[in-house]
């Protein structure tokens, strides 16, 4: 089961993905963790995948010479448009049978995803 974890910036998306995925360890369910927020400073998980490990916000913002607001919106468009997510589900899930035996939840960054792209989670 894939959920996807949005909302505003600074509404407790990173707190509730940890304690959520702690709550469905205890109750003995399989989770994993994946990070598809290139802006986030810091959670208190292991992210079982990290988008952070290919790009992040503030590395955007001192190459490109972006803002805060700007650099988002690039990683973002990073995020959707390197090969319509491809790479990201390959690393993440490998196969359909790893889907089925995990939680997955997915943490993303605020709105600015539904702006870039349309996803399909299948």
């Amino acid at each position: 089961m894939n959920i996807i974890i949005l909302g505003t910036g600074g509404c407790g998306k990173t707190s509730f993905t940890g304690r959520f995925g702690k709550y469905l360890k205890r109750n003995h369910y399989k989770v994993k963790f994946l990070n598809l927020d290139p802006g986030v400073v810091s959670f208190d998980y292991k992210a079982d995948y990290d988008i952070r490990d290919k790009f992040n916000v503030k590395k955007i913002m001192d190459e490109e010479n972006l803002g805060p607001n700007g650099a988002m919106i690039q990683a973002m468009e990073k995020v959707v448009h390197k090969k319509k997510v491809d790479y990201i589900s390959f690393s993440i899930f490998g196969s359909k049978s790893l889907i089925k035996k995990y939680w997955h939840l997915l943490k993303f960054a605020g709105n600015e995803i539904l702006e870039c792209a349309d996803i399909n989670f299948e």
